[in-house]
């Protein structure tokens, strides 16, 4: 059984989460909610969860857009693969790391992720196999290591991008169908105020927050955001590190808190 033991956020300081992310080293535990303070409303970047016992994790992202085209539902997704690899509660330089032949950027404290250009706009597609290679370095071995590909499903959020939200009362945020293969579901609401986060289980489409939650997050323009999270594989490697891959599909949308 896989034990989750905190959340790792990846942050963006600017309004496009895309182009700028900072891996940050600040951990909460997952049974936890969280207010952070802010002056401005940032758009919120992926969580990511630490594993108490990985050496390396290995985040296969997806973030998602919806649209409706005579009635259906189209879903475009931009890839964003992420790398970790641990040097007790630091990351380490593993020298070159690639996701499906294409180079995650090293980040000044040593995570890994990759960020899309104009002429690579939809960041990384991943195959039915997914294929990561390590040149190694700081006692992590090099190699190449592969993954069948599983993603959650059905993170859309049950809300119009612009929609007024009160926030002065409870709020319940939830997908427009039940999310399926995800072992735990992130939901999290951002204001001018603050945000607020929360994780479940996987099996859970819903999160209502309370009044107090929505009254410490203030009114403005803000953001809410769902990401479902698969544990696809763990690995123990012959030099006994251990690596996790993971799946996770998330779905941000802008709103007004009034």
């Amino acid at each position: 059984m896989k034990k989750l033991i905190t959340i790792k956020k990846l942050l963006s300081n600017t309004t496009f989460v895309l182009l700028t992310f900072l891996v940050f080293q600040s951990c909460k535990k997952a049974a936890d909610i969280t207010t952070e303070n802010t002056s401005v409303t940032a758009t919120p970047a992926s969580p990511q969860i630490q594993i108490n016992d990985a050496d390396a994790i290995l985040v296969n992202l997806q973030t998602v857009t919806y649209t409706s085209v005579r009635g259906t539902t189209i879903e475009t997704a931009i890839g964003l693969p992420v790398a970790m690899f641990f040097d007790g509660t630091n990351f380490k330089n593993v020298g070159s790391v690639t996701c499906e032949g294409k180079s995650l950027t090293k980040q000044d404290n040593h995570s890994y992720i990759f960020v899309p250009s104009a002429t690579d706009p939809l960041g990384v597609t991943y195959d039915n196999t997914i294929n990561w290679a390590i040149a190694g370095d700081n006692g992590f071995p090099g190699g190449t290591y592969s993954v069948n590909s599983s993603f959650p499903n059905n993170v859309e959020i049950d809300a119009s991008n612009g929609q007024n939200i009160d926030s002065k009362s409870a709020f319940t945020l939830a997908t427009k169908s039940p999310i399926s293969n995800a072992d735990s579901v992130y939901f999290g609401i951002y204001g001018p105020s603050g945000a607020v986060n929360r994780v479940l289980a996987g099996n859970v489409s819903s999160y209502t927050f309370s009044e107090s939650e929505m009254n410490s997050i203030g009114a403005g323009i803000g953001f809410m955001q769902i990401a479902a999270v698969k544990h696809v594989k763990r690995e123990m490697l012959s030099s006994n590190e251990v690596v996790y891959h993971l799946t996770e599909k998330v779905n941000t949308t802008s709103v007004t808190f009034k």
